[in-house]
């Protein structure tokens, strides 16, 4: 068995297999055995050095997530207004998918289908992520910087569309592609997209003093 690093090298194509796999195929389709084979490993050195298939999900979507909860967790004390700490936190999601293009796949696929299926210490990141934004929230709800809202559903909009516009750039480049679209458009770069995002759940579509 490799060691050192060596050791670490085999982890992180194991856990880079298992992230491709979880979100191509679902935590229930994805085998051990296939995780095995693309990460270029036997099964026995797979179970040997992560563990079982929960724990190799676990492993996999936990290494993706920490990078963002670091970021989060430093957002949070800046001393900046909390919309623009919103607009951070939702930079901080954009370059976390820009890097990891699998991670919102593997995200959309399992609130779909098998949010059952999520381990205990992935909810609970997941869980300190949404109060990261509903910390946030409040306090800009406290100080009459936001207006009162549902912070969960903040959340969704932060996370969940940027998630969502990630899947979907292969959608509208494909209509693109077949002449269907009006006005030809090329989708925007993920981080681009986040801050569009951020402008529309800040303040809306509609220009401000605007006469209908």
């Amino acid at each position: 068995m490799p060691r050192g690093a060596g050791r670490h090298e085999v982890i992180q194509r194991i856990l880079k297999a298992a992230l491709e796999l979880f979100a191509e195929k679902g935590f229930t389709a994805a085998t051990t055995e296939e995780i095995a084979a693309r990460a270029g490993v036997n099964k026995a050195m797979l179970y040997y050095y992560v563990g079982s298939k929960e724990e190799l999900f676990t492993a996999a979507v936990l290494r993706q997530l920490a990078p963002a909860r670091e970021t989060v967790a430093g957002v949070l004390h800046m001393p900046v207004p909390p919309q623009e700490k919103l607009r951070l936190l939702q930079g901080a999601f954009a370059r976390l998918m820009a890097k990891s293009p699998h991670l919102p796949r593997l995200m959309l696929r399992m609130l779909a289908t098998e949010v059952e299926r999520i381990p205990k210490p992935v909810l609970e990141a997941m869980a300190e992520v949404f109060a990261a934004t509903a910390q946030t929230v409040q306090e800009g709800v406290k100080a009459g910087a936001l207006r009162p809202t549902n912070s969960f559903v903040a959340h969704l909009l932060l996370v969940g569309s940027l998630a969502l516009a990630c899947e979907a750039s292969k959608l509208v480049q494909r209509v693109a592609a077949c002449g269907l679209l009006p006005v030809p458009e090329a989708f925007p770069p993920v981080e681009t997209a986040a801050e569009a995002i951020s402008e529309i759940l800040l303040y809306g579509l509609v220009n401000e003093g605007r006469t209908p």
